[in-house]
């Protein structure tokens, strides 16, 4: 077990071996300040009977911790219970952390690569903005025109969608980075384009910057209309 002044934030990533292949350490960490991410982004609080030494890093944050488990019955291994245990509250790295690992990995790519923040690379999207009321409502969440009303006044509103049919427009990058690749260095992820989607791997960029291969991998019916997208031709010049 280690302390937690101890353990680096980097240290609680499940991706760090991969990124450091084409990252550094103070890149990385970098990085993560910039995005600002802290251990309660990249952990869970889980009780353990035992400390849960395959889980390393982790850290004991509280002792004798009271919690209960399911155990099968003593009588029927067909009906389970639940009974009263002790053990410790730990922090372990979190079992969804994959999730966030977009916008770190988007911003450590921009940073070898700034062509990916090209504006041929962002598109326009349109959503209908709601605001419902409810009795959990922050008044600094409160459209100006209504922030003149009383608590209950808002209160008697509830379930009213005040701006249905308003529509906002925003910007999206066409780049889409999740998790799920920590049993392999070539982390694979997918640019938007009009005749589908360009799959792109890490060795794509920092190695073999091949264009065929590119295409091949990318799963579409028509590879020759891919080729003639915009966002795969500049994929393809900014390669050389």
């Amino acid at each position: 077990m280690e302390d937690l002044e101890s353990i680096k934030l980097i240290d609680w990533l499940t991706c760090k071996d991969q990124l450091l292949v084409y990252w550094t350490e103070d890149e990385i960490n970098a990085a993560l300040i910039e995005v600002g991410y802290t251990e309660d982004d990249l952990t869970d609080k889980l009780p353990f009977e035992q400390a849960p030494t395959y889980q390393k890093p982790y850290v004991k944050v509280k002792s004798n911790y009271r919690f209960t488990k399911t155990v099968p019955h003593r009588r029927s291994f067909n009906y389970t219970k639940e009974v009263t245990v002790i053990g410790g509250l730990y922090r372990i790295r979190s079992r969804f952390q994959g999730l966030k690992h977009g916008d770190l990995i988007f911003l450590l790519l921009c940073s070898k690569f700034p062509w990916m923040k090209n504006d041929i690379f962002v598109k326009d999207i349109t959503r209908r903005q709601y605001f419902n009321v409810d009795s959990f409502t922050k008044l600094m969440s409160v459209p100006e025109e209504f922030r003149s009303l009383t608590i209950n006044e808002l209160i008697a509103l509830q379930g009213t969608n005040l701006y249905e049919g308003k529509e906002i427009q925003l910007k999206r990058s066409k780049f889409k980075l999740y998790g799920g690749y920590e049993n392999t260095n070539d982390y694979m992820f997918f640019c938007d384009s009009d005749s589908g989607k360009i799959y792109i791997k890490f060795s794509d960029l920092f190695i073999h910057k091949d264009p065929d291969r590119i295409i091949e991998q990318s799963q579409v019916k028509d590879h020759e209309a891919l080729r003639e997208t915009k966002e795969f031709k500049f994929i393809v010049e900014n390669l050389k």
